[in-house]
């Protein structure tokens, strides 16, 4: 099962982008079989897990309940199979981390066909927007310096809290954080540099 790319944290001003509110959870992956007509294989970034997974386990059943609207959009693709690439978030989630009892749920961010190829930043909104949650698209453009002072201070609109996921038509990503959330980082992790540069 294809792994997420990483995501840059070094801001590219030459290339026009697609830009994403970035939902503050943990990754989920899922794989999707025409053949199967189903969902059925799991996983964090990188590692696979079933629904008895502390925690994470709780993404799967939530996924199987989306197959239903989501596979006549995949057979549509005309591939054999495609990896889905959900963010699982609750109320109180937080740099991945999660509150006991607090409600999950999963929102689509990206979906890669089986030759490992991303679904354009651009198709990927028109194709899925009101079949499933999916990561709210807030900007079309370059980021220049007066666009990151927006994102910075949490002023663009349609941002939430953590910053955003910029996507380039030819698949480049990177991302640009709130100095709010970084704060909140900075709060949690201390005097722990290495923790603060992982999370961040």
């Amino acid at each position: 099962m294809m792994q997420y790319p990483s995501i840059s944290n070094i801001i590219d001003r030459n290339v026009l982008v697609h830009v994403f509110d970035k939902i503050d959870g943990t990754l989920i992956r899922a794989q999707f079989s025409m053949k199967r007509d189903r969902f059925y294989k799991f996983g964090t970034r990188s590692r696979l897990i079933d629904a008895s997974e502390p925690v994470f386990g709780v993404s799967i059943p939530l996924i199987e309940g989306l197959a239903g609207r989501l596979a006549p959009v995949f057979n549509a693709l005309d591939r054999i199979s495609v990896t889905c690439f959900f963010e699982l978030v609750g109320s109180s989630s937080f740099a991945g981390q999660h509150v006991p009892d607090d409600e999950l749920s999963v929102t689509l961010l990206d979906v890669a066909t089986h030759d490992g190829c991303l679904v354009p930043a651009g198709v990927f909104s028109p194709m899925f927007s009101g079949v499933v949650p999916i990561a709210h698209q807030i900007f079309v453009g370059a980021i220049d310096e007066a666009t990151e002072g927006l994102i910075r201070r949490s002023e663009l609109p349609g941002i939430t809290f953590e910053g955003v996921v910029c996507k380039s038509m030819d698949g480049r990503m990177f991302k640009v954080k709130t100095d709010a959330w970084l704060q909140k980082l900075r709060e949690r992790c201390g005097s722990d540099e290495a923790e603060f540069m992982k999370l961040s």
